[in-house]
């Protein structure tokens, strides 16, 4: 009835296994990938989309969609296009475009095979220089457990959320 998936253990144990669907939680709240696919497939310039949860170094679970633009679509801004339709939660962090979504031999997603961006992370635009900027970087960095932060950097799109914003304002206040 829950949706997830468990055996009893032969000491009378529960192990669970998973989830019977593939609804993900992302910071304590329950998400279904598939609402957010089909409202990026929905795109005029999107040919195909993949949306799944991913891990960071911290074993935090953050959503990222791979995107395969037709040939000929200029790419759009896509987290501004779902701002309107979802709440915060189900944007995805990443949006990672794509050639193509690899594929098991039996034609389903593989996700073995999907670049994992939360392990890539890269920093934008300029690096901080000032003393200031310094000091910012380095709090975000530690909070962040990212060390390439760039002063253009979207706080949230690096893996930032509202619970580490506040770990954040404590230590800049601090």
């Amino acid at each position: 009835r829950t949706g997830d998936k468990a055996k009893f253990r032969t000491n009378g144990e529960i192990e669970f296994l998973g989830r019977l669907d593939q609804q993900v939680k992302i910071r304590g709240f329950r998400v279904e990938p598939g609402e957010i696919e089909f409202l990026l497939s929905a795109h005029p310039h999107i040919q195909t989309v993949h949306v799944t949860d991913i891990e960071n170094q911290e074993a935090q679970k953050y959503l990222c969609a791979y995107v395969v633009w037709h040939e000929s679509a200029e790419r759009a801004d896509l987290k501004a296009y779902l701002q309107d339709k979802l709440p915060a939660y189900m944007i995805p962090s990443w949006i990672v475009d794509m050639p193509k979504i690899p594929l098991t031999m039996n034609g389903k997603v593989d996700r073995k095979a999907l670049p994992n961006p939360a392990l890539e992370q890269k920093q934008n635009g300029r690096t901080p220089e000032t003393e200031m900027e310094l000091a910012i970087a380095g709090i975000w960095a530690e909070v962040l457990r990212n060390h390439s932060i760039g002063v253009e950097d979207n706080f949230f799109e690096v893996g930032g959320h509202s619970l580490k914003a506040s770990m954040l304002v404590a230590r800049i206040r601090k």
